[in-house]
């Protein structure tokens, strides 16, 4: 819509532009022509138009986007108010005419295919209506031989039916292959900057991956000491209750040392890509992530359709779901709902909390770039697990669900087993 503001800015110029020469014409034919013409008319027309100037001056103060409806009607508003002009002035044989085709070529660059065909169809409406009716101008007419309508009895002056199928031709031409090309440039602009995001995002993960690692050799020397730690100190307690959380450290410092083994061994997941059954995959999913947030209740409803169907996992898909189920639970209390669905060629994952929602602006945010959110825990693992799902041909969404809280949706390929 900002684009639109901007091009009503160029429209006002133009017709500023147009009103002048009008005006000046007028001027001219009075005092120097001193033609018969219907000048208190004319003023009139003119007068309208700057009024309707200042209008649209006026409107481009105001805070609020054009719509492409609007920005049409100022443009239909312009084709009417020339073909009024003309029509007190020579009708189709008025030089001013191919002002017709402005409109045109500005809708052509501007708005979609339909308004285009809209505009078209109204200039040509209003170039063969004023080869008919109008107050006729001899000065104007392109040869000396009679009256206009004296000519017409016998057929149409052939210069003034030859301009006319000119602008028939160059509007067609214009709305055609000009919307044509704006459609691509815009299809292009818009490819451009899902490449300029994509690059932006694979920088940012890149610059993590590489702090990642140095991270992960940081971290064997502390968690192989948590390990021995944790082992004397069952050793040393009888009571259940310690045995049982001293277990739950052990599977946890495991789940760590195994991710961490992953991080340093597999530099690219993408390659090492391979079919599983859904069911086992993600029987084992939860059983990970209830391992790291025991303290979660979820509620799970899942699809009978899971054991005939086969998921394209790489190592890194069962984290970046993971990052999304704690990113759930962190920024949801201690209720997280989840729900798969198979249908004939994808897999969808839906994961819902109870918390207070996501805002607009974050949502536009996550994916793209690191954002900073340490409330709701959406951030870096956001990011990783958009890339990671995406090199799988999936697709991940957030936003806000229906019965409050946030809502997660994962969409990945699969097939069936036959």
């Amino acid at each position: 819509m900002f684009a639109l503001n901007s091009n009503l800015k160029g429209l006002l110029i133009i017709r500023s532009i147009v009103i002048a020469l009008q005006a000046s014409a007028v001027f001219y034919s009075d005092q120097v022509l001193q033609l018969a013409l219907p000048y208190k008319l004319l003023g009139f027309v003119l007068g309208l138009f700057v009024v309707i100037n200042v209008g649209l001056y006026w409107r481009l103060q105001l805070q609020r986007d054009v719509t492409e409806t609007e920005f049409w009607s100022y443009l239909a508003v312009d084709v009417i108010g020339i073909g009024v002009f003309v029509y007190f002035t020579g009708g189709a044989s008025n030089p001013f005419i191919s002002y017709l085709l402005v409109p045109i070529m500005i809708s052509a660059t501007t708005l979609p295919r339909l308004y285009t065909w809209c505009i078209t169809g109204l200039a040509l409406v209003a170039y063969t209506t004023l080869l008919f009716w109008f107050i006729p101008m001899p000065e104007l007419m392109p040869s000396s031989s009679g009256h206009i309508h004296d000519q017409m009895n016998t057929g149409f002056n052939l210069h003034i039916l030859g301009m006319w199928l000119n602008f028939l031709v160059s509007a067609a031409l214009i709305t055609w292959f000009v919307v044509k090309m704006a459609a691509e440039l815009k299809h292009q602009q818009q490819q451009l900057g899902v490449l300029r995001e994509s690059t932006l995002r694979d920088e940012q993960i890149m610059a993590v991956a590489t702090q990642a690692a140095s991270t992960a050799h940081t971290l064997g020397t502390p968690l192989s000491t948590m390990a021995v730690i944790l082992k004397d100190m069952q050793q040393e307690t009888n009571e259940p209750e310690k045995q049982r959380e001293i277990h739950i450290l052990q599977q946890q410092l495991v789940f760590c040392r195994d991710a961490i083994r992953a991080l340093v061994s597999d530099s690219d997941p993408q390659l090492k890509t391979e079919q599983l059954g859904l069911h086992l995959f993600f029987e084992r999913l939860l059983e990970h992530w209830q391992l790291l947030k025991p303290e979660v209740e979820i509620v799970v409803k899942r699809s009978k359709s899971e054991c005939k169907a086969l998921l394209l996992s790489n190592e890194g898909l069962q984290q970046a779901i993971i990052n999304l189920l704690n990113n759930a639970a962190e920024a949801g209390g201690s209720s997280v709902a989840i729900s798969s669905e198979v249908s004939s060629d994808q897999w969808i994952l839906e994961i819902a909390n109870k918390g207070p929602g996501i805002t607009a602006e974050l949502k536009e945010r996550l994916g793209l770039e690191v954002v900073s959110s340490k409330d709701n825990g959406l951030g870096v693992g956001f990011l990783l697990s958009h890339a990671t799902i995406e090199r799988l041909n999936g697709a991940v969404s957030i936003g806000n669900a229906t019965t409050g809280g946030t809502l997660t949706r994962i969409q990945l390929p699969i097939r069936h087993d036959r």
